[in-house]
């Protein structure tokens, strides 16, 4: 797909609802242009790769060089967003009842959604719901920003953690996981999906979801595995920056000390404007509330619904 204008996409903590030390969820994805680089050689590596003392200075580096890059002519376009887990959570379970043929059931301390003939761990399915119309949104935004001939994209996630690529020989094509096949699912099954992939059209929108399994410098012949690539550090710290932006203090609160809390803080703050400064939008709580599943064909059980939304809960 090399035709495809290119997106990255990551959640944080992670496409999952479950106890974290931040009760927020935080999705972006991101079409990055540069008229320089076919690759960008990012100054900084993924956000939780750096002690907490060092974060706001790594921020701070980060934000010279994305104002550097602008300057020379780099375009990010995408949506950013962050809300409470269990808003997200609410926001998920009640679409996952728009989906035929499915069904929930107990798997030893969770629990399995069945979909078709596959299946998937619960706590991803409901995260991968808020996920999904995330990823959407961006991909309109960047279609809308560029000629409609050439309105052809392409939205590259992680494995989600999928441990099989461990056994895999570099560069050789890997099985879907059950996440990647649960968003085709959504997009092919659901009412509101088949309605997305409609409009699309409308506009001529060609979009595509896909996993990067592995990826190389051009004039490498060394494969990597796809959760390295560079572009994915772009939307992974514009979760950081929406999270920090959106829940200061309980964002503080996760480090061990209050200074490097409240630092790393005002530093992802700035980052987060000059984000958007750049073409990422974003969306609040109150608007959230107001996408609505198109029908409902079934009731999520409410011992699996409970459970699901004590994960997502505050301690506090």
């Amino acid at each position: 797909m090399e035709n495809f204008w290119k997106g990255y996409a990551d959640g944080q903590p992670s496409e999952s609802i479950q106890k974290h030390e931040l009760s927020s969820l935080a999705v972006s994805v991101i079409f990055p242009y540069s008229p320089n680089e076919h690759i960008l050689e990012l100054p900084v590596k993924q956000y939780k790769d750096y002690k907490q003392k060092n974060k706001a200075a790594r921020t701070n580096e980060f934000i010279e060089w994305l104002i550097e890059q602008k300057e020379q002519g780099l375009e990010l376009i995408g949506f950013s967003h962050a809300h409470e887990q269990e808003q997200a959570a609410n926001f998920g379970l009640k679409f996952l009842e728009e989906l035929p043929n499915t069904k929930v059931e107990k798997h030893f301390d969770s629990y399995r959604l069945f979909f078709g003939d596959k299946h998937i761990g619960l706590p991803q399915a409901v995260a991968l719901q808020y996920y999904f119309f995330t990823i959407n949104f961006g991909a309109l935004r960047a279609a809308l920003k560029i000629k409609e001939e050439d309105r052809r994209l392409l939205i590259l996630m992680d494995r989600f953690s999928d441990r099989k690529i461990e056994n895999k020989v570099p560069g050789e094509a890997i099985p879907p996981t059950p996440g990647a096949l649960f968003l085709d699912y959504l997009e092919k099954e659901s009412k509101t999906g088949i309605a997305i992939v409609a409009e699309n059209k409308s506009i001529n929108l060609d979009l595509r979801f896909g996993t990067l399994d592995w990826w190389k410098w051009k004039d490498s012949t060394e494969w990597k595995k796809g959760k390295t690539h560079p572009h994915f550090i772009l939307p992974d710290w514009m979760a950081a920056a929406s999270s920090a932006t959106q829940f200061p203090d309980e964002y503080i609160a996760s480090f061990d000390n209050e200074d490097h809390g409240k630092r790393a803080v005002a530093s992802l703050n700035k980052l987060h404007d000059v984000f958007k400064s750049f073409d990422i939008w974003s969306m609040d709580g109150k608007a959230l509330e107001h996408i609505v599943p198109t029908e409902k064909l079934w009731e999520i059980p409410d011992d699996a619904r409970e459970f699901i939304l004590s994960r997502a809960r505050r301690d506090d």
